[in-house]
């Protein structure tokens, strides 16, 4: 490597180094001991993924809580296949209206929201006396979905990935509003010469070549979704009863609640291995031969 070359990178390579590698090496090396500074090998780790405020399968499939892990993987299973759902089909239908860009701003606003707030507007949106979505539902005489959200260990987690939906989608909208304008439009007149409908030219032409697209949002979207935090924090704090917590939420809890460094930084750790698994198959995506 040029000198020349290495003296342009070389700042970056130092603020990665002080800011992100020493930090997650320290926490990984922390993790291995206990508060009193005792060697304890994996004890921590073993006593993180016992705990039933982590992995907690003895409800199941009973009311919450299930334990923070669980939890995250419950917001992946709804949040992922709904973000990319609505930022894929907004972005079809959307392309040429007029008045589309507005409608696109609308749904990107979500990205701009600091989360904390995000938090506090799920504590309006979901309360029984000035919230939109449990009004609607008493309107309609759904009862049972009627009362503040927050508060009862079936609804709180459900209404903060339903917020979360919104925060998120346009991220995905914007990903496939780009892709789609790489998509030739011979492909769809042809298609139509060919006597192919909409829905037809969408599931065999629109979905096949967005499927780059749909990797980037997919992998992005988990790593959001695993170290999810500020809108929990902000509105249910985990509760009630824990049936909102997350991994992130866990982590900060033991950390800096309870002063259980070890098994903070145990958490800390799992978390840094699950976000990994995304970040390695970008990578690796990224290096694939054309």
């Amino acid at each position: 490597m040029k000198r020349s070359t290495l003296l342009f990178i070389l700042p970056a390579l130092l603020t990665v180094t002080v800011f992100l590698v020493v930090p997650v090496l320290s926490s990984v090396y922390l993790s291995f001991f206990s508060n009193d500074g005792e060697f304890v090998g994996l004890a921590n780790y073993v006593e993180v993924l016992s705990d039933t405020r982590v992995i907690n399968l003895r409800d199941l499939p009973r009311l919450p809580p299930y334990g923070a892990l669980i939890h995250n993987f419950i917001w992946i299973a709804i949040h992922l296949p709904a973000t990319v759902a609505i930022g894929m089909v907004l972005a079809v239908l959307l392309k040429g209206v007029r008045g589309g860009g507005v409608i696109r701003t609308i749904v990107f606003l979500g990205m701009i929201v600091p989360m904390i707030v995000a938090g506090i507007l799920v504590r309006f949106l979901f309360s029984q006396d000035a919230g939109m979505v449990s009004r609607f539902f008493a309107a309609v005489g759904v009862e049972v979905l009627s009362g503040t959200w927050g508060a009862h260990p079936q609804t709180a987690l459900p209404s903060l990935i339903l917020t979360s939906v919104w925060l998120w989608a346009g991220y995905s909208l914007v990903v496939y509003v780009s892709a789609l304008a790489m998509i030739p439009v011979s492909l769809y007149e042809a298609a139509e010469i060919d006597g192919a409908g909409p829905l037809a030219r969408f599931r065999r032409i629109t979905v096949p070549l967005l499927k780059p697209a749909t990797r980037v949002v997919v992998i992005m979207t988990v790593i959001w979704e695993l170290k999810i935090f500020d809108i929990v924090y902000a509105s249910t704090g985990g509760g009630p009863g824990g049936s909102s917590n997350v991994m992130a939420l866990e982590m900060y809890q033991k950390a800096f609640r309870f002063f259980e460094f070890g098994e903070g930084t145990a958490i800390a750790t799992i978390l840094t291995l699950l976000t990994m698994v995304p970040i390695v198959a970008m990578v690796r995506d990224s290096v694939k031969p054309a």
